[in-house]
């Protein structure tokens, strides 16, 4: 995927973010803050559950990948 981000490296595996995750984040933004009618405090503080679960599903990946490679298989990039 040649539009993603990378954000590191880690045992050799870039890790990168696609641009779409930042219409998540507006979404996220909007969806929990404005359209609930919490103003725009709200929409900050749901960026930390957002944060979790990209945390998360990062670190599920990252072993998935380092498995991969204790079996002898070649991991280049992980794409969220």
């Amino acid at each position: 995927m040649g539009t993603s981000v990378p954000l590191g490296t880690l045992y050799g595996i870039t890790i990168k973010v696609h641009p779409t995750f930042v219409l998540l984040v507006i979404w996220v933004m909007y969806q929990w803050g404005f359209a609930a009618g919490a103003g725009l405090r709200f929409p900050v503080i749901a960026l930390a559950p957002l944060g979790d679960i990209f945390a998360s599903v990062l670190l599920h990946e990252l072993a998935h990948a380092r498995v991969a490679q204790r079996y002898g298989l070649t991991v280049q990039d992980i794409v969220l």
